[in-house]
C-alpha cells in the first residue's frame, strides 16, 4: 500500500504501477487529501470538486481513486462523478461552465469502517464500507471489465505465442507445402483463431457470472 503526500507526475505513477504489476503485486494508492483532493475557486460552487488529469487518469486505469484525511482519520472513496453546468452570457455569447461533484456527496468514512472486498477470479482487492458499497456496485462491475479485458489480453498472448511455436514446429517437420496448405484451410472460413473463455469474475465469496468472451487471432498474426 502506497500512502502519497508528494507531487506526483501521471508519468512516475505510471512507472510505479507497472512496477508492481510486473511482479503480480496489486499496488493501492492512499493520497494525502489535504494536497491531493482540489475543489472549485468559482464563487458559488465551492462544493465543486477541480478535475485535473492525474486525478482523471488514475480513476480510468484502476477505476476507484484514494484520498486520505490524515487529521481526522477518515478515507474518502471516489467511485461515481457527476457533472453539472451552468451558462452565464459574457459580452453577448453564451458561456457554458461545467462542475464536477459526485454521487453519492458524502463519500467519506472514518478509516476504522473500511474493509477490503476481493475477488477470487482476479485475485483483485478493493476497499469499500458498509454504507458506501451499495452505492459502488456499477463502478465496481466496470473494475471487472478493466480486469477482464487485461486477462484476455494476457491468455490472447499466451495462447498467440503457442500457437506460433506449434506453427513453426510444424513447419521444420513437415515442411513449407504443408503450411501452405494449412494455410489455405484456415483461411476458408474467417482467417480467425478463436479461444472461449466463460467465466467472468464478480466481488463476492467466488461465484461466477456466467458469459461467453472470445479472444479473435488473425491469421497472419499465427504465420509470421
Amino acid at each position: 500500500m502506497n500512502f502519497s503526500i508528494a507531487p506526483l507526475t501521471i508519468a512516475q505513477w505510471e512507472e510505479r504501477h507497472n512496477l508492481f504489476e510486473s511482479v503480480s503485486i496489486q499496488d493501492f494508492w492512499i493520497f494525502d487529501k489535504s494536497k491531493f483532493m482540489k475543489f472549485s475557486s468559482v464563487r458559488d460552487y465551492t462544493d465543486a470538486r477541480k478535475r485535473v488529469d492525474f486525478d482523471e487518469y488514475i480513476y480510468k486505469k484502476i477505476g476507484l481513486v484514494y484520498f486520505l484525511d490524515v487529521e481526522e482519520a477518515n478515507l474518502t472513496i471516489e467511485f461515481n462523478y457527476s457533472l453539472t453546468s451552468r451558462t452565464t452570457n459574457v459580452n453577448g455569447h453564451d458561456r457554458k461552465q461545467y462542475f464536477t461533484y459526485h454521487n453519492p456527496e458524502d463519500i467519506s468514512v472514518p478509516i476504522s469502517n473500511v474493509r477490503v472486498r476481493k475477488c477470487k477470479t482476479y485475485d483483485y482487492c478493493v476497499l469499500v464500507s458498509d454504507s458506501l458499497e451499495p452505492f459502488m456496485e456499477d463502478r465496481l462491475r466496470y473494475i471487472l471489465n478493466l480486469l477482464l479485458q487485461k486477462s484476455l489480453q494476457e491468455r490472447e498472448e499466451l495462447f498467440l505465442k503457442k500457437l506460433q511455436e506449434m506453427v513453426s514446429f510444424a513447419s521444420a517437420i513437415y515442411g513449407e507445402k504443408f503450411m501452405n496448405r494449412l494455410k489455405v484451410i484456415i483461411g476458408d472460413s474467417d482467417r480467425e483463431f478463436s479461444y472461449y473463455q466463460t467465466s467472468v469474475g464478480s466481488f463476492d465469496d467466488g461465484s461466477y457470472d456466467k458469459e461467453r468472451t472470445s479472444i479473435n487471432l488473425k491469421i497472419a498474426k499465427i504465420f509470421h
